[in-house]
Parts: structure tokens; sequence; C-alpha cells
């Protein structure tokens, strides 16, 4: 994918007016989606602020180890305060792209992931791309969209509890990183 994909991407999630976000509706006796408008609205205004501000001072950190060709982590940072991080990991087949971005407490409020897969290795002709967009209020998933039909995902979707969870164990895993003085990353074992 190239940089000019991925900032579209980055602008629909701008675009997306307030109102467009889905409110709680029910099926049977399990939510559908907890995300309220207000809720979506602080996430992309942050999402905004971070994008926009020149205050951030930034860094990187070597990721060698993680995937088979390596990659980088890009730290950025208001005083010692993280308030975003961005992954990209490169694989023989594959490639991954996933920024985290924090509010001021330090929690995560929206991670936003591009994963390419390659058919020979090396080669992104005829490469496939998968993107995700994840949402969190107070450490839990509020919203998922995967980009192949920009609806959100049911979050009584089973996947959708291992994909939260999954995409907090690596925001957590590399905030720590990033904080520490490790050259080398070590994830969490569960």
């Amino acid at each position: 994918m190239s940089i000019m994909g991925w900032l579209s991407g980055l602008a629909l999630l701008i675009a997306t007016p307030p109102n467009a976000a889905p409110t709680t509706t029910a099926t049977t006796s399990t939510a559908t989606t907890t995300a309220t408008p207000d809720a979506i609205v602080v996430i992309q205004e942050r999402f905004r602020s971070i994008e926009t501000s020149s205050a951030l001072v930034v860094s990187t950190k070597d990721l060698a180890g993680l995937s088979l060709e390596g990659g980088t982590l890009k730290v950025w940072r208001a005083g010692k305060q993280i308030a975003k991080l961005d992954a990209h990991l490169f694989g023989e087949m594959w490639q991954s792209h996933e920024t985290f971005y924090f509010d001021e407490r330090d929690q995560l409020v929206f991670v936003h992931k591009v994963t390419t897969n390659y058919l020979e290795p090396f080669e992104p002709k005829g490469a496939t791309v998968e993107e995700q967009r994840l949402y969190f209020a107070g450490d839990k998933l509020i919203r998922w969209i995967e980009a192949k039909d920009a609806q959100p995902v049911p979050l009584s979707d089973r996947r959708s509890i291992a994909v939260g969870a999954e995409a907090r164990q690596r925001a957590r895993d590399f905030h720590a990183f990033a904080r520490s003085k490790n050259a080398t990353f070590k994830a969490a074992r569960p």
C-alpha cells in the first residue's frame, strides 16, 4: 500500500461525521455496538490534535527480532507522555503498519492497522491489503471497522473480543518498550 493509500484511510477517519457513529442497538440480549457519537468525536479530536501538533518529539526504536525482516517503532512524545506509536514490521510475505494513539492519561484510544500480504516473497504486485480501525474508551473496544466494507463489526462478534484484546496487548508491549532503555523488544508472554 502506498503512503497515499494509507493517508486516504486516515482522511476517511477524520472525515467521518459524528452523526454517522452508531448508537447502542440491541439484538436479543447482546449489544451490537457500544460506541456513542460523543466518544467517537472525542477520539477523532484527539487523533486530529496529535496529527497536527508540531510540539511532539519523534524518536525511533528498532524492532529487530520481532519479525523475519525486522521493523521500527516510531514514538511521538509531548514531554514524557507518549501520544502516538507507529510500528512498521516486515516479513517475507507481508508487512504491517500499526499506529496507536493515546489520550493524555496514556490510555489507548485508537488503533489504525494496515497489513499487506504478498503473493510472492517481497513482491507487492497483486498483494492484498487488510485495514482495521479500532476505537477504545476506558480500555474497552467500542468500535471496530474493517475497511473492506467500512461498516462497524458488531461487538457481539466473537472475533471482536480477540481483536480488541490483541490490540490492547500490543499497545501495552510497544508502550512499555518505548518507555524503556532496552535496545531489544521483548513481548509480554501470556
